[in-house]
């Protein structure tokens, strides 16, 4: 259901867009309670934060036929308690302020998590309290 609310309000989602997007998403709910908002783990990337394993999500995303909900009017606001909404909400703002997927991909080069961490290793949660974006 994130996912498809997620695509029902970013402009342009696609694949960078939605690994930045979710990465902001369980970073900012890590930072504000303790928790990460999907339980993703993410990874340093060449061009930024991904999804650990992003393949397989993707590929679940398709065989549960989550994508196609979107066309169908799935993520419905009523799966989410009012402080989800809150950031799931704030988290689609903040992509679609910046005027390109590779304006979003270079401010999350910025994110000391990414800068700290090896190519191809996991972003500890922990650096979430370094958070460049203020939910």
């Amino acid at each position: 259901e994130t996912v498809v609310y997620l695509a029902r309000h970013v402009h342009d989602l696609y694949r960078t867009k939605l690994n930045k997007v979710l990465f902001y998403l369980d970073f900012a709910a890590y930072r504000d309670g303790g928790e990460g908002f999907t339980g993703l783990r993410y990874a340093k990337a060449p061009f930024g934060p991904v999804p650990d394993q992003f393949e397989l999500l993707v590929a679940g995303l398709v065989d549960d036929e989550a994508l196609a909900l979107r066309e169908q009017g799935g993520g419905d606001p009523i799966c989410f308690s009012a402080s989800d909404l809150s950031l799931l909400d704030a988290v689609c703002s903040f992509a679609n302020g910046f005027a390109s997927t590779s304006a979003l991909s270079e401010f999350s080069h910025g994110e000391r998590g990414w800068r700290e961490t090896e190519v191809g290793g996991i972003i500890s949660y922990e650096y979430a309290a370094h958070l460049l974006w203020a939910s």
